[in-house]
C-alpha cells in the first residue's frame, strides 16, 4: 500500500500499489500499445500499408489520456466509489 496525499484536505489515504499514478497510467499506455500491435498485424494481413510506429503513437496517446482521466476520477472520487452501493437507499 502506498499513501496518496490529498492536497485539498491535507489528509492521507492508503491505496493499492497499482493505483499509483505512474503504475496506473503506464499500464494503460502499455495496454494501448498492445491493441496497436494487434491492429497493425490485422492491417498487415490485409495488405494495408501503415507504419507500426504511427499506430503505436496514436493508440498510446489515446490510452494515456484515458488513463489520466480514469486516475483523476479515482483520485477525486475514490472513497465514494469504494462506498458505492448498487441499490438506492430509500429515505423515510
Amino acid at each position: 500500500m502506498t499513501r496518496l496525499m490529498n492536497e485539498r484536505t491535507g489528509g492521507q489515504r492508503t491505496q493499492p500499489l497499482f493505483m499509483h499514478p505512474v503504475v496506473f497510467i503506464s499500464s494503460a499506455v502499455a495496454l494501448g500499445v498492445l491493441f496497436a500491435g494487434q491492429e497493425w498485424m490485422y492491417m498487415r494481413q490485409w495488405n494495408y500499408p501503415i507504419h507500426a510506429a504511427l499506430l503505436m503513437k496514436v493508440w498510446g496517446v489515446q490510452y494515456f489520456l484515458w488513463g489520466v482521466v480514469c486516475w483523476l476520477l479515482w483520485w477525486r472520487f475514490g472513497a465514494r466509489i469504494q462506498r458505492a452501493n448498487a441499490f438506492w437507499k430509500r429515505s423515510m
